[in-house]
């Protein structure tokens, strides 16, 4: 057996050796071989390659056979085995066709996005061993990529409705794949993830209870009040981000109307002159108007976690909401809680984590049409749960074992390091699942 790395310039590959029969009067010997093939001999036996080698197009091994002969018509024959040694001189393709994904915002965290594929032409050993990674961006981690597999999956929460997604809905990853970890050959692959805005905020008003008063000459036409300027909506774009109010409602909402229908510009349309018996005003008016989404909300579910409750000593009450004005979100998350402005519920918008924040202080603030308010804290601690997996670095090795190895010796120095965040190294377990065991001949 002879073997050459593939790669290897054309030269000397080996020596046959031959020696003439002692009662033979000629010592000239001369060789010739079969078959006829990138090979050639020399005179004196010397084996040459006449081409470097690829493994990946040319053949494996090429079998010669020699053949000797003294001159006087006595010959023999050996053969001579060559086989091409793969190297890593191949760098790993993608295979995938598409390069731009949608997910919907606030998707939970786990939800597989696709799966990046790649092929190594050095064959099946590089192609067991691909390695993949997210190299860009880092600085906003929303996407994980599982690096035996290449599935990308969501890893942090994502808002479309906040800095920078708001702006700019586009997330460009550049994907690294490599045959081996530390001196392989390598190619990378850049995918855009496109994040769709859902309608998953409704229509916040700065005040909910209005006190108005007015002359009662004033004409039919006058606006008494103007709630376009006073709500918003979240959401990024349209028609998530856009509202409208319905019709009044209450004893004498004939009398006024909204100008255009359904902006919340309520203007006057009837007479108010309390000295008219027929057709006249009344004093005092309460009329309610809901200001809603334009299109179908996305509903997601919300944990009630507790209520806060505030009392008006006003005679007649003009009313309370509720509102938080500190302490309900974070620098990654626009809003961690919500809080129903009529009845004080406080629910959970997103998903909590122990690992990053164990309390949240809340500032709750209730207010009446007259403009007094009243804040409280609300402390909310968050309980651990061990929903968290080991993470071990790296996820993958490639080992050459020696065929002399004596059972129970550690291979390559080789010691697995995992980490857990909600979990002691104490607690661990280790088992080897499954395995695939590659010789090389």
């Amino acid at each position: 057996m002879v073997y050459i790395l593939e790669n290897t310039p054309p030269g000397i590959v080996y020596q046959f050796h031959a020696v003439g029969s002692t009662n033979s009067t000629s010592t000239t010997l001369s060789y010739s071989w079969t078959p006829e093939g990138p090979f050639s001999v020399s005179p004196t036996g010397t084996i040459f390659s006449t081409k470097a080698f690829d493994y990946e197009n040319d053949l494996p091994s090429y079998p010669l056979k020699i053949t000797v002969n003294n001159g006087q018509g006595l010959n023999t024959t050996g053969t001579v085995i060559i086989n091409i040694i793969n190297i890593n001189d191949e760098s790993p393709y993608f295979t995938i066709a598409k390069r731009v994904f949608g997910i919907k915002e606030e998707e939970t965290i786990g939800t597989i996005v696709t799966t990046i594929t790649a092929v190594d032409p050095d064959g099946e050993l590089f192609n067991n061993s691909l390695h993949y990674s997210i190299t860009a961006p880092q600085r906003i981690p929303y996407f994980s990529i599982n690096p035996d597999n290449g599935v990308i999956q969501v890893a942090s929460r994502i808002d479309r409705d906040i800095a920078p997604l708001n702006q700019h809905a586009n997330i460009t990853l550049e994907i690294l794949a490599e045959d081996s970890p530390s001196y392989g050959q390598s190619s990378s692959i850049t995918i855009v993830i496109t994040i769709e805005d859902i309608n998953d905020h409704p229509p916040e008003c700065q005040r909910y209870v209005f006190r108005e008063q007015f002359q009662e000459t004033i004409s039919p036409g006058t606006v008494i009040v103007d709630l376009q300027n006073i709500c918003s909506d979240g959401d990024a774009v349209a028609p998530n981000n856009l509202f409208n109010f319905t019709g009044l409602s209450g004893v004498g909402s004939h009398k006024f109307a909204q100008d255009p229908p359904g902006s919340g510009r309520i203007t006057l349309v009837g007479n108010m002159d309390l000295e008219n018996k027929t057709g006249g005003a009344e004093k005092d008016y309460i009329l309610k108007i809901v200001v809603e989404d334009i299109v179908w909300p996305f509903f997601r579910m919300m944990s009630e976690i507790g209520k806060v409750t505030a009392t008006d000593e006003d005679v007649p009450s003009t009313g309370i909401s509720y509102s938080i004005v500190a302490g309900g979100g974070t620098w990654d998350y626009s809003k961690i809680f919500w809080i129903d402005p009529e009845e004080g519920m406080v629910h959970i918008v997103a998903q909590l984590d122990y690992e990053e924040t164990q309390r949240y202080l809340l500032t709750v603030q209730a207010s009446d049409n007259e403009g007094g308010t009243t804040d409280v804290q609300v402390t909310v601690n968050v309980l651990e749960a061990n929903d968290e997996k080991p993470v071990c670095s790296a996820s993958s090795h490639l080992l050459e074992v020696p065929m002399d190895l004596t059972s129970g010796t550690n291979i390559n120095g080789l010691y697995i390091t995992c980490v857990d965040r909600d979990s002691s190294p104490r607690s661990f377990r280790y088992f080897i699942n499954s395995g695939i065991l590659l010789l090389d001949s």
